[in-house]
């Protein structure tokens, strides 16, 4: 995590854009965000920055992260699904569906943090795509910052290539084996379940599935498959 927010501060001060780490699941990337953005603010305590994805659970996570680590820090969340739509404070934990039509209500901001960035579709007319086309309106400097596990589309391709790329680079990424090998991650030993995936009520919006509905449906499944592991 360490060496992940040394390398893209070198970025940023070698004049880079848009960075982008990759950290496979299970690294950590809540602390990451949180102790970037508790860095960040003691430097530039003026700035304002928003954390964004496509689920209310991980909304909560992160802004959990946050306060545990910065308790007295202005953060605020802005999650139908939660029952808040903070807008003033100076850091805000935000789901993408209750905010892409509300760029105007959040104000400026100066960084744009998206948890889980592969959900990022490159469809202007999509979610993320009318958000940060609202976010560029109301400030056209801000810079966007990423992490996932995987930089990679099947729709798309890489996150960081084609013109219609919203992120420049890949900053930083650290493999799962080799996290593995040195004792941070537990050796995964697969079993197969007879659990599946239900998607069944699961509605498609701009050729897409409803990302808090897939969301469930996967939260439903892995409760499923760890239940029926343990029994065996």
């Amino acid at each position: 995590q360490r060496d992940a927010l040394d390398a893209l501060y070198a970025y940023w001060g070698e004049g880079g854009g848009n960075g982008l780490i990759v950290l496979p699941t299970g690294a950590g990337k809540a602390l990451l965000i949180a102790k970037l953005i508790e860095e960040l603010l003691s430097q530039y305590p003026d700035m304002r920055i928003a954390n964004v994805t496509h689920s209310a659970s991980l909304v909560e996570q992160n802004f959990l992260e946050f306060v545990g680590l910065a308790p007295f820090a202005p953060a605020g969340i802005y999650s139908a699904s939660l029952g808040r739509r903070d807008t003033k404070h100076q850091v805000l934990f935000c789901g993408i569906q209750s905010v892409f039509k509300r760029t105007k209500e959040l104000g400026p901001l100066d960084l744009v943090i998206v948890d889980e960035a592969h959900a990022i579709s490159r469809k202007s007319d999509a979610q993320y795509g009318k958000f940060f086309a609202g976010i560029r309106e109301v400030c056209p400097d801000s810079r966007i910052f990423g992490t996932t596990a995987t930089d990679y589309r099947l729709d798309s391709g890489r996150l960081t290539e084609g013109e219609d790329r919203l992120f420049d680079d890949v900053v930083y990424e650290a493999k799962l084996i080799d996290l593995i090998d040195h004792g941070y991650l537990t050796r995964l030993v697969s079993a197969k379940t007879g659990a599946k995936i239900d998607l069944k009520g699961v509605r498609t919006e701009g050729g897409e599935y409803n990302a808090t509905q897939v969301a469930n449906a996967a939260e439903a499944i892995i409760e499923q498959a760890v239940a029926e592991d343990m029994v065996l």
